[in-house]
């Protein structure tokens, strides 16, 4: 699972990636600390790993992982808005209200 943002989204991560999973976390804010217990990642044998930003082979490997429907991101989409509400969807984002919007044309 690829995330990033701040820092708060990390506790929802950890709930919806399986047991022996890994989290890769990017582009993280400033002066914030991990929110999750180190005990949590020891028991369910998670891997953490963080970077500013994915790789060009990684992000490849995201969208073919995407493409083929090997991952479910739907439930990722919490806002659905068309363009002309865009400016919504981005303070929906600023707000902390939403997840991911999806604007479509």
């Amino acid at each position: 699972m690829i995330t990033g943002g701040a820092a708060a989204v990390l506790p929802w991560a950890v709930e919806a990636v399986r047991d022996g999973g890994a989290l890769h976390y990017f582009a993280g804010g400033r002066g914030d600390t991990l929110p999750i217990p180190l005990e949590t990642l020891y028991h369910r044998e998670l891997t953490l790993t963080t970077t500013y930003s994915s790789s060009p082979a990684t992000l490849a490997r995201a969208f073919w992982l995407l493409a083929a429907g090997k991952v479910d991101v739907e439930s990722l989409v919490s806002h659905r808005l068309p363009l002309e509400r865009l400016a919504e969807g981005v303070d929906l984002v600023r707000r902390r209200q939403a997840l991911k919007v999806y604007v479509t044309p």
